[in-house]
C-alpha cells in the first residue's frame, strides 16, 4: 500500500505535467496565428480539438462552414485549428495566385490525398496528382504537358467521333422515353472515350471491369467528399470492402493492359516512358497515372457535362442561343470536325459559365514545408494547411457581377477579373487535362443538342443523378 500510493502520486504529477506541457503547445502554436482572423474556441474540453466541434456540428460540408466564418469576419483570410493542424482559408486573389504559382514551396499534402485509402493502393503517392510537388513530378508534368495542349489534341477527333455515334445510337432507342438517367449515359460516354484515347481500345470494357468502375465510382464520395474530411470516411467496413475490390479489379485490368499493350499507343506508350527507369517500367506508377485519368473522367468530364445541360435545359434563352448556334455550325451534317468546335463561343461559354457556378473540385490545398513564408505582407508558419475554396472565389461578388446567375455572356465581354476563375486551379499545377475536358464537353455537347431536344424530367426517382426527357429531333 504504501508503495503503490506514491507510484500513483509520479503517474498522476508525470501527466499532470504531460498536459501542462501539451497546453502550452497548443496555447503558444495558436498564439503564431493570432494576426489572422478565427473564430472563438470556448474554454473546455473542446478546446483541445480546436474547431473541429464546430465544423463536425455544422449541418454544411466544411467548405460551406468555413465560407460562412470567414463572411462572419468580413475577411477573405481566416484561421481554424483542427486539433494538432492548422488551416487557413484563403479568398485573397494575390495571396491564392502566389501560392499556386509557387508549388516548390507550396505543396500538396499526401495525408488528405487519394494515394493509399484503407490501406488499398489507389493513385499512390508519386503521380501526378498525389505527388507533392518533388523532382519527380516536375519531370513528369514537363514530359507530358505537350501532350495535352489545345495544338496537340488533334488524335481526339476520331475516338470522340466514334464515342458520340455510340452515343447517338442508345439515345435514339431511348427517344421519346421520359425519366431518362443522363447522367448515367454521360459517364458511360466518359469512360468510352477514356478507354479510346488513352488505353487505345477498341471496344467496350469487359462487363466485370465496367461493373468495378461503377462500384468504385459510387464508393468514391465516401472518401473525398471534402478536402478537410473531419470524419475518417473509412468508418464503414462494408463501403471499405466494396471500395477496395472494385479498385483491385480496376488495378489488375490495367496493370494487365499495360502489361500487353503498352507499345502501341501513343498516349498510353508516353506515360508508360515517363515511370521508366534505367530501362525498366515502374507498372504501379503507370497504372497511378492511369487511375488519375480514370477518376477525372468519371468526375471532371461526366460532372462538368452534367451541370452544363442541367444550366442551359434552366434557362429557355440560353437553350435557344445554343441550340441556334450548334444549328447554323452544323446545317445539314450529322458531324463536325474538330476545327468547327472554335465556332461555338456561345456554347463554349455556357460551359464555362457551369464550371464558374458549379466547379467539379469544390477546394484545393496546399502545405508549407520550406519554413516561415510571408506572402503578400501576411506571416503563415510552416506545416500551416492552405485551403483556396475555388467555388467560393468563383461566386464571390466582389469579383463577380450577380454571383449566382447563370449568365454565359459574362465570358463573352472578356470582363472576367483575372485569376478569380479556376475551376482546373491555375499555375504548373493547373490540370493537364482542361483542354482534353473543354474538348470532349463540348463535341459531345454540341452533337446532342444537334440531334435531339431535352427537357428537365419530373422523374426523381433516381438518386445523384439528373434525369430528362428527351424529344424529337430539333430542326
Amino acid at each position: 500500500m504504501f508503495v503503490i500510493i506514491p507510484l500513483l502520486s509520479s503517474l498522476l504529477s508525470i501527466a499532470l505535467t504531460f498536459l501542462l506541457v501539451a497546453h502550452l503547445h497548443l496555447y503558444f502554436r495558436r498564439q503564431a496565428y493570432s494576426h489572422i482572423p478565427s473564430t472563438p474556441i470556448p474554454w473546455g474540453l473542446s478546446w483541445w480539438s480546436g474547431h473541429i466541434t464546430l465544423l463536425r456540428s455544422s449541418n454544411t460540408s466544411t467548405l460551406d462552414t468555413l465560407d460562412g466564418i470567414s463572411d462572419s469576419l468580413s475577411s477573405p483570410n481566416i484561421v481554424v485549428f483542427l486539433a494538432s493542424r492548422t488551416a487557413f482559408y484563403t479568398r485573397d486573389v494575390p495571396i491564392v495566385v502566389k501560392i499556386l504559382g509557387h508549388p516548390k514551396s507550396w505543396l500538396k499534402p499526401r495525408e488528405i490525398s487519394l494515394g493509399w485509402v484503407g490501406g488499398t493502393r489507389v493513385l499512390g503517392h508519386r503521380s501526378l496528382i498525389t505527388d507533392p510537388g518533388t523532382a519527380n513530378w516536375q519531370n513528369k508534368r514537363t514530359a507530358l504537358d505537350p501532350l495535352f495542349k489545345l495544338a496537340s489534341l488533334s488524335f481526339l477527333g476520331e475516338p470522340i467521333q466514334k464515342a458520340t455515334q455510340n452515343l447517338l445510337q442508345q439515345i435514339r432507342y431511348l427517344k421519346s422515353k421520359r425519366g431518362v438517367d443522363l447522367t448515367n449515359i454521360l459517364r458511360q460516354s466518359s469512360l468510352e472515350v477514356f478507354y479510346r484515347c488513352i488505353l487505345g481500345f477498341k471496344t467496350p470494357p469487359e462487363d466485370e471491369l465496367y461493373n468495378a468502375i461503377n462500384e468504385f465510382r459510387a464508393t468514391l464520395k465516401y472518401f473525398k467528399s471534402d478536402s478537410l474530411n473531419i470524419d475518417m470516411p473509412w468508418s464503414s467496413g462494408d463501403t471499405k470492402k466494396r471500395y477496395s475490390r472494385a479498385v483491385r479489379v480496376i488495378r489488375d485490368s490495367l496493370r494487365g493492359f499495360v502489361k500487353e499493350h503498352g507499345n502501341e499507343n501513343g498516349i498510353l506508350k508516353h506515360i508508360i516512358e515517363v515511370n521508366t527507369t534505367n530501362g525498366k517500367v515502374n507498372v504501379e506508377d503507370t497504372v497511378d497515372e492511369l487511375m488519375g485519368f480514370l477518376i477525372a473522367t468519371m468526375e471532371t468530364t461526366t460532372v462538368t457535362m452534367v451541370t452544363a445541360f442541367q444550366h442551359i435545359l434552366g434557362n429557355k434563352e440560353v437553350l435557344e442561343r445554343v441550340t441556334a448556334e450548334v444549328g447554323s455550325v452544323y446545317s445539314d451534317r450529322d458531324v463536325i470536325q474538330m476545327d468547327g468546335l472554335l465556332k461555338l463561343p456561345y456554347l463554349s461559354h455556357c460551359i464555362k459559365e457551369s464550371l464558374r457556378l458549379s466547379p467539379p473540385v469544390s477546394s484545393t490545398v496546399r502545405v508549407n514545408k520550406t519554413g516561415k513564408i510571408v506572402v503578400e505582407g501576411l506571416f503563415i508558419p510552416k506545416n500551416t494547411l492552405v485551403v483556396i475554396p475555388i467555388r467560393s472565389l468563383q461566386r464571390d461578388p466582389r469579383h463577380w457581377k450577380d454571383p449566382t446567375d447563370f449568365n454565359p455572356d459574362r465570358f463573352t465581354r472578356h470582363n472576367v477579373t483575372p485569376n478569380t476563375f479556376l475551376p482546373f486551379s491555375i499555375g504548373p499545377r493547373a490540370c493537364i487535362g482542361r483542354d482534353f475536358v473543354m474538348t470532349q464537353v463540348t463535341w459531345t455537347l454540341s452533337v446532342l443538342f444537334r440531334h435531339f431536344g431535352f427537357c428537365k424530367s419530373e422523374d426523381d426517382s433516381i438518386v445523384d443523378s439528373f434525369n430528362v426527357d428527351i424529344l424529337d429531333r430539333l430542326s
